[in-house]
């Protein structure tokens, strides 16, 4: 029981993505791309202006974070369009 706990927090753990370098690594940018990329969206939301699709990237303090598995659902969409 205790092995299916720790193989499901690893996979959890290993999904989140923290800072510029390692969502640029995942996206092929780079790391002021990224920052450009969570400005620009964030400029849009402030504005209201949330017409074209997101990537789910977000701050926890001064790191940004994404969920790689998102990530690529979103870049998918996005580039597929």
């Amino acid at each position: 029981m205790t092995d299916q706990i720790t193989s499901n927090d690893d996979r959890v753990a290993d999904d989140i993505l923290r800072g510029a370098i390692e969502i640029g690594d995942e996206l092929n940018l780079k790391p002021e791309a990224v920052y450009y990329l969570y400005a620009k969206q964030e400029r849009a939301k402030r504005k209201g202006n949330v017409t074209e699709e997101q990537y789910p990237i977000t701050k926890l303090g001064k790191v940004l974070i994404a969920s790689r598995r998102g990530l690529r659902r979103a870049h998918h969409r996005i580039t597929s369009t």
